[in-house]
């Protein structure tokens, strides 16, 4: 693979040459490049130079298992958004699904190849070359976003979907965490949960305004209303990311904001009458 910075790619962690021809073949029918490793060290390594669109991960690896490759990515905030699935022989994978916090479990057999083009196509991750038009075509952007939710099956969605249009994606879990790391580094817009441990959305939104924070924050969100509108409006969101929905619809409003943004629009773009 070549090291081309701005270019979609998947890392394939698996010692078998065989199955790594597989998991190359389902990324070409899905029009996307791929980068194959046999082991944990080397897929780091990649990973240090380069964020990949997703990983296939083999759970059976020399030295380091696939499971602990997915422990160290989910706990650094800078790479929770990366689509993982984890691929294995093994007949008891439904309890791993949970221990090992992969976004797939993908059996190693005959139709191994279709499987993971299935992950692939959940995540939006390439298009099927075979039938191009059966699916939304989702416009990339590219944007440093921080995404504030506790929810763990919500934050997985919105920072995949993200991550894989080309968003770089922070994760944090609470608001003292997203009040400190927005602090500490530059973001061209803040996703924000509501309810959340330690200090929640409102709260966590009034701090960055009174620290003369202006980009774009959203609140994620199934509350509706004029009332929560209104709260929202005087806490200082700029929108409202309704829960749950669908990818094209988390992109399209993120790449308004930063478009706004851009032509120095910093209001919000929705009022209460």
């Amino acid at each position: 693979m070549n090291d081309k910075s701005d270019e979609a790619f998947v890392l394939i962690v698996e010692p078998s040459r065989l199955l790594c021809q597989a998991a190359e073949q389902a990324c070409v029918r899905r029009g996307i490049r791929s980068c194959m490793v046999p082991e944990v060290g080397k897929a780091l390594t990649v990973i240090g130079r380069r964020k990949p669109t997703a990983i296939l991960t083999a759970l059976e690896l020399p030295g380091l298992s696939g499971a602990s490759l997915i422990a160290a990515l989910k706990c650094c905030m800078f790479h929770r958004a990366i689509p993982i699935a984890l691929m294995t022989s093994t007949d008891t994978w439904s309890d791993r699904l949970c221990a090992h916090r992969a976004d797939a479990i993908i059996k190693k057999e005959v139709n191994l190849r279709s499987s993971i083009m299935d992950f692939l196509a959940s995540f939006h991750i390439g298009r099927d070359l075979a039938s191009p038009a059966a699916e939304p075509d989702l416009k990339p952007f590219h944007a440093n976003i921080l995404l504030a939710e506790d929810c763990s099956m919500v934050h997985r969605l919105l920072s995949r979907f993200l991550h894989v249009a080309g968003a770089e994606v922070v994760v944090v879990e609470n608001g003292v965490d997203a009040v400190r790391v927005a602090g500490q580094q530059p973001f061209d817009l803040i996703l924000m949960d509501i309810e959340m441990p330690e200090m929640d959305g409102f709260a966590a939104t009034r701090r960055l305004r009174e620290q003369g924070i202006r980009l774009p924050i959203l609140a994620v969100t199934a509350y509706e209303g004029d009332d929560f509108r209104r709260q929202a409006t005087e806490a200082g969101f700029d929108d409202i990311l309704q829960k749950p929905t669908e990818a094209r619809v988390i992109i399209a409003k993120c790449a308004e904001h930063l478009r706004r943004t851009r032509e120095g629009h910093l209001t919000p773009s929705w009022s209460i009458s």
